[in-house]
């Protein structure tokens, strides 16, 4: 790792930390600004007093920072239009002009940073109090063992036909290099994938028709269609189409399987077409992550295509 890299690594993890300060551990505190700081604190300053060229030059090639992955990380449910996004992506261009200005200047360093932290913070205050609402709920993503996902969706690697799909992979693609491992071709798509699988919003993606042998998604895809069913939201339509593209990329004998199940839908699929199993969820991460996002995962489901 070259200086330049280290040095935006630790900027990275000091930012970190200062935003967590920042907001209070939380987007309600955030969006209640209550007893919250700005300083940046010494270690912070001290490193962008340090390496103010390198650091400088980082901003000024980098583009905004990732404002959007960021609440994302905090809310995966959230769904922004794209003036929200414009909106978000506006106040990220903002704080990185006004970092930009302070590091151009020779003293006052800590209160010039302060003041661009607090200018971000009500703004990402304001945008989550609009979006989300005056309290709103961290619904975290969460990496699980891929021992656990199959447990979880009742398979085991013995009885998955390649190809494999991992639909909501994650940033570590851990059950895709698992399944890779164990000889199996297997691809995954995530809107924070790594370079081992593909960056994609599973809204969007190309399941293709007759390709895939199995397609999982652990408290990934159904998930989300079962939050924006309950809310009844538009994007609960969305996902209920693309849903039927997944099914129609399934080759004959291929299975989708996900947590939760999605009785709502399943008990409309033809059956000569399909046949739905149910998983009973009896795992306390299960049980957790129903805590966690406020939803009756019920059970796991895989639906095999038959013709």
């Amino acid at each position: 790792m070259d200086t330049a890299t280290t040095v935006i690594a630790e900027l990275a993890a000091l930012v970190n930390a200062r935003m967590a300060a920042w907001t209070g551990g939380s987007l309600a505190t955030l969006a209640g600004r209550k007893g919250l700081r700005d300083d940046p604190g010494e270690a912070l300053t001290g490193h962008l007093e340090r390496h103010r060229e390198v650091i400088s030059a980082w901003l000024k090639d980098s583009g905004e920072p990732h404002l959007l992955r960021w609440l994302r990380r905090r809310n995966q449910f959230v769904q922004l239009d794209a003036a929200a996004i414009a909106e978000l992506d506006a106040l990220a261009r903002q704080a990185r002009e006004g970092a930009l200005a302070a590091l151009g200047e020779g003293v006052g360093l800590r209160a010039a940073i302060a003041e661009v932290a607090a200018t971000l913070r009500a703004g990402l205050a304001a945008f989550v109090r609009t979006q989300l609402g005056p309290e709103p709920r961290e619904v975290r993503c969460s990496e699980y063992t891929p021992g656990l996902q199959l447990e979880v969706l009742g398979l085991g690697v013995a009885e998955l036909t390649a190809p494999v799909l991992d639909v909501g992979c994650g940033p570590a693609a851990a059950l895709v290099q698992w399944l890779r491992s164990a000889g199996l071709t297997a691809e995954g798509i995530d809107r924070e994938a790594p370079a081992s699988a593909t960056l994609a919003d599973w809204l969007q993606f190309d399941y293709g028709v007759d390709r895939w042998g199995a397609v999982l998604s652990h408290l990934g895809f159904s998930l989300h269609l079962l939050h924006h069913h309950l809310a009844g939201r538009a994007a609960a339509f969305v996902h209920a189409e693309v849903y039927m593209q997944i099914l129609r990329s399934l080759r004959v004998g291929g299975v989708f399987a996900y947590a939760p199940g999605l009785p709502f839908l399943e008990r409309m699929l033809p059956r000569s077409h399909y046949a739905c199993t149910r998983v009973e969820l009896a795992h306390p991460a299960l049980r957790a992550a129903q805590s966690d996002t406020g939803l009756s995962l019920g059970h796991a489901t895989q639906v095999r295509r038959l013709a």
